[in-house]
This record gives C-alpha cells, structure tokens and sequence, in this order.
C-alpha cells in the first residue's frame, strides 16, 4: 500500500460517523452534492446551505417548536426545487432536531418529522446512505389508533423493508478494502506528464483517452469503496434498527401478521430473518 493510496477515505467517514445526532451527517451532504463541486457557484451554495442548517441550530437552541418547523419549513422550500442533495440535508438536520431534542410537544414533533422523512424519502431515487439516514429517523411512533395508525405502519414498514432489501443488495461483505483507490491517477506510459495532471495537457490523443478512462475508472473505484465502507460501519445497526421496529409496530394492535409475512417475504432474501421476525411478532401479539 503506497502513499499515493486513497487512505484519507477512511480519516473522511471515520469523522463523518463521530457527527452528533441532530445534525446525522449533513457535513457529507455538503461534500457531495453536484452544487458544491463547481467553484464559486458551488461555494456559494455550500455557505447558502450551512447559513440554512445554523439557522435551524439557532431555532431549535431557542426551545420553541414553532420557530423550529418555521426554520426547518424555509429551508426545504429554498431547496426544494433548485438543489435536492442541499434539500435532503435540510430535512436531515430539522428531523434529526425534532428526533433528539425535547420541545415539549411529542406529538407534534412526531407528526413533522414524519411529514418531511415521508416527503424526502418517497420523491425519488437517494443515494443509499441518505435512504438509510432517513428511514433511521422513524424509528418511533405517533399516538394514532384505527385505520390512521395501521396506514402509517404500513407506510413506514414498505419504507423500512425496501431500505433493507437495498441495503442487502449492495453490502457486499467480502469486499476488498486493502484495494484502495488512487490519489492522483497514473498516467500511460509515454504520456509525458505526472500522475494527476489533467487528461488536455496530453497530447497524444489516444494516450489522453486511455488517461481520461483510467480516472473515470478510479473515480467509480473510489464511490464503491466509500460507499461499501460506510456499509461496513452501518449496515447492521440499521438492520438490527429495522428488526426492532417492525417487531414492535406489528406488536401493536390491531394484529396483522399476514401483512408483515407478505411485506418480509416480498422484501426480505434470507428467509431465517423473516422467520425471526414473524416469530417475534407473534409472540407479541399473544402477549
């Protein structure tokens, strides 16, 4: 393993792990988001979007709930249209705060934090480990009976269960990370330039798109392994998450043991955890 290796990936997400919950991770959101790769346009959004996230530090320092959902509200409407990677940061950081802090009204926090997890993680496709963040925040419930609290376990369970299936197919367990991407890319042979010069400053037309293809390559290299190690430090406790959840909510009356079978089975490969968990369900609903 040589100097030129990619070792600072694991200094990054070590950082990224140590983040307090109010604020799960929103720190990487600013990293990775497409606006905040592009110069002065990209600094400027990154400073919009941190001016938006202290300010809803600074709503939920004041105690009052009201000024928290109005921060939290106007963060996501600026965002909301224009920057969705900046859009999910904001709904991490108000839900995060609505999850870890007492403002003296549980139900109402319970019924935001809901509202804006629903309408992040159901408006399309997300990076997995913004998909794993949110599902991770409905984790308690609201004081609902009746049809009101069977179509929101239901909601949350589908959301709960397709995370998992993602999860699942993605972790890869016997990933190698000794084989660690590069810093700054080799060059062919002959190119007559430094590893990490730009591909133009080649001349050689062939020898640049061999070089261009090679950091295409390492830039795919280099999303695999954060992304598989970031699974390797969270891929469980979110499953342990995801089991004690679903055992708890189908616990509760009304019994529907036939739904959560048909959701594990149509979510879940490994037929021994559907089997666990259907197993512990029905001992709580004999309880």
């Amino acid at each position: 393993m040589t100097g030129t290796r990619f070792r600072h990936f694991l200094l990054l997400i070590s950082a990224l792990a140590a983040l307090p919950a109010a604020a799960p991770r929103t720190e990487r959101l600013l990293m990775t988001s497409p606006a905040g790769q592009q110069g002065a346009n990209g600094q400027a959004a990154a400073k919009d979007l941190q001016d938006t996230l202290a300010g809803i530090d600074a709503a939920r320092a004041s105690g009052n709930l009201g000024q928290l959902q109005q921060a939290i509200e106007r963060g996501m409407a600026r965002f909301r249209t224009v920057n969705r990677p900046a859009f999910v940061a904001v709904v991490l950081h108000g839900a995060g705060a609505l999850a870890s802090y007492d403002l003296k009204d549980r139900e109402k926090q319970l019924d935001l934090l809901h509202r804006y997890v629903f309408e992040a993680a159901e408006s399309g496709d997300l990076p997995l480990t913004d998909q794993v963040q949110l599902v991770e925040l409905l984790s308690n419930d609201p004081t609902l009976e009746g049809g009101a609290w069977t179509e929101l376990r239901r909601r949350k369970a589908r959301l709960w269960l397709g995370t998992w299936q993602r999860v699942s197919t993605t972790f890869d367990r016997r990933f190698n990370f000794g084989d660690l991407p590069f810093i700054n890319v080799p060059p062919p042979a002959g190119a007559g330039v430094s590893a990490g010069s730009s591909p133009e400053a080649i001349r050689d037309p062939k020898l640049r798109e061999e070089y261009q293809r090679s950091i295409d390559q390492n830039s795919a290299k280099a999303r695999r392994y954060n992304e598989q190690y970031w699974l390797k430090q969270h891929a469980d406790p979110f499953f342990r998450a995801a089991e004690a959840y679903l055992v708890a909510a189908y616990g509760r009356p009304p019994a529907n043991v036939a739904e959560i079978e048909q959701l594990l089975r149509q979510f879940v490969a490994d037929a021994a955890v559907t089997n666990r968990i259907l197993t512990s369900v029905r001992g709580g609903n004999a309880r």
